[in-house]
């Protein structure tokens, strides 16, 4: 199960759970109780005392469980699991070595699991076959979002779809809009209600200086 799938089925239930169950909480809660040795495997372990819903022997939640059992909010506990999916997805793309939760943190910004797959692997080229820092991968997937934006303003230019320019102005600000929400989950916050009209304006006030640079790019072109 994915940490997306639970977070919409939650539920509540307290019960006994058997012998076995119980060894495996054990053994799962050492992992955790050491420390972060590794955040993935702390990852890892969170995701199948989750799953098994190991924790229900005292806890109807698995929320109530992070917060009492280790003080941990759902907002850490879900982004230790989520990185730990990332990395298991990837691990034929990453060296030996831990890779650090603020780099893969950085990779999960992006939501497409292929396109967090060509991340990874152009940050583990970029950092020459080695371990990518969470710098690297930033500048990664802040690259990989720029041709976006330059797609949209030049279907204004080239006045692709029934309103280019609003399709643009669409566009462009779910890109920054899905930023600016990862970096409020990553501090624990809501982002503010008005957060994505505010955007959309500071995107409309940007959009021209765009738009000029994709027609220079276009008479450029058609003067050579």
């Amino acid at each position: 199960m994915t940490t997306q799938a639970y977070l919409q089925n939650q539920s509540s239930d307290i019960s006994e759970i058997s012998l076995d169950e119980s060894r495996d909480l054990i053994r799962l809660e050492e992992i955790v109780s050491k420390g972060i040795e590794t955040w993935i495997e702390v990852g890892n372990a969170l995701l199948e005392i989750r799953d098994r819903k190991l924790y229900r022997i005292e806890h109807g939640t698995f929320e109530d469980y992070c917060r009492s059992k280790w003080n941990i909010d759902r907002t850490y506990a879900h982004r230790l699991m989520s990185g730990a999916e990332v990395v298991n997805a990837n691990k034929d793309l990453l060296p030996i070595g831990n890779i650090s939760e603020g780099a893969i943190r950085e990779a999960v910004k992006v939501k497409d699991p292929v396109k967090q797959r060509e991340v990874i692997k152009k940050a583990v080229v970029i950092s020459g076959g080695k371990t990518p820092t969470a710098k690297t991968v930033k500048v990664v997937v802040e690259q990989q979002a720029e041709p976006q934006i330059k797609q949209a303003a030049a279907k204004v230019v080239e006045g692709e779809g029934s309103d280019p320019l609003h399709d643009a102005e669409v566009e462009i600000t779910r890109i920054v809009v899905e930023a600016a929400q990862s970096v409020f989950r990553e501090h624990g916050k809501k982002m503010p209600v008005n957060a994505p009209q505010a955007i959309r304006k500071s995107v409309s006030d940007l959009l021209g200086v765009w738009i000029l640079a994709a027609l220079i790019s276009v008479d450029g072109g058609a003067s050579k």
